[in-house]
């Protein structure tokens, strides 16, 4: 695999969050199994992992606040995974998905997400 520098890292931790928030409350099933269960289930892996985070905090990329605020985001969302609330239906209603769509939400609102992908 292709290593990538920390600009390229950072733009994939943006793409990462670009997936996830309350605009997907008013989203179809089909984009809501798209964008959170295919592309955050995905990336979450990768660009919200401790290592990866990490090296965006110690290049200045992102705050410690933001540091923290990603792993939590990275922590909620795989609690979620394997549970009754594992399906689009459930985002739109639990209120344990509404928390993961704040937080997605504030993460994006910091570092300047503010369309959907």
């Amino acid at each position: 695999m292709k290593s990538v520098n920390q600009t390229e890292l950072y733009a994939l931790y943006k793409d990462t969050l670009s997936h996830v928030g309350t605009f997907l409350l008013t989203c179809e099933r089909e984009e809501i199994e798209y964008h959170l269960f295919e592309e955050f289930d995905t990336d979450c892996t990768s660009f919200l992992h401790e290592t990866n985070l990490r090296t965006l905090l110690d290049g200045g990329l992102i705050s410690p606040e933001i540091y923290e605020a990603s792993l939590r985001l990275a922590v909620d969302f795989r609690a979620l995974e394997g549970t009754e609330w594992w399906n689009p239906e459930a985002v739109t209603t639990a209120e344990a998905w509404r928390e993961v769509m704040e937080l997605g939400d504030m993460l994006r609102d910091i570092v300047g997400i503010f369309e959907c992908s």
